[in-house]
């Protein structure tokens, strides 16, 4: 039997959808030790189907006003940065000397940061304490579960949901250039590909 011209594209374009892989790529990158962007191997990441930060804002609004300044914590933090990119720019000759020294800063630093780290925590706990409870009920109302994925050795990973709907990425990785700093994602998971590097991240302190 002939087949129509539009028979024949429609056929076409349902081998091609069958053949074409589900899901979006997802590829996390970052800058390395070196300052190179690395790709980043078996970094786990989390797939909501909620907005976090959106929730994290509604939940937390209350508490805003309530919340100890972070500024004397990042004045330290930034002491700390300050003195590891010295101890980096050490020759290797004078490493073992400077690394004594980078020590004796850091335990005096990390004295005066404990407290404040200790109020900061404290006030996370209580502004933040109903946030299980509300996505517990918020993940039951739209029947999607969150999960758990994994980037390869080439830092990628295909994620697919079962369920169809709004879902985002989320995922923490270590700073390698700035130990006291890390980068953060909270992104849509949207088309072929979603890639997670410095410039879509939010570089944060780590307190």
């Amino acid at each position: 039997m002939q087949m129509t011209r539009l028979s024949v594209c429609t056929a076409l374009a349902l081998v091609l959808a069958g053949c074409r892989a589900s899901g979006t790529v997802v590829f996390i990158e970052v800058p390395g030790a070196d300052g190179r962007d690395t790709p980043v191997a078996d970094q786990a990441f989390v797939v909501l189907p909620y907005d976090r930060d959106s929730m994290i804002g509604v939940i937390g609004a209350p508490w805003v006003a309530s919340r100890p300044d972070t500024i004397p914590m990042v004045q330290l933090l930034d002491t700390l940065r300050a003195a590891y990119a010295r101890f980096l720019a050490t020759p290797p000759a004078q490493r073992a000397a400077a690394k004594i020294g980078l020590d004796r800063e850091r335990n005096a630093v990390e004295a005066r940061l404990a407290p404040l780290r200790a109020a900061q925590h404290a006030w996370q706990d209580s502004a933040y304490r109903s946030y299980d409870s509300v996505t517990f009920a918020l993940v039951k109302r739209l029947a999607r579960d969150p999960f758990v994925d994994t980037t390869d050795a080439t830092g990628m990973t295909r994620v697919a949901p079962s369920r169809s709907g709004p879902w985002w990425v989320t995922a923490t990785a270590w700073d390698a250039t700035d130990p006291y700093s890390e980068w953060y994602w909270n992104l849509p998971l949207t088309g072929d590909t979603l890639r997670l590097t410095a410039a879509t991240a939010r570089h944060r302190h780590r307190f």
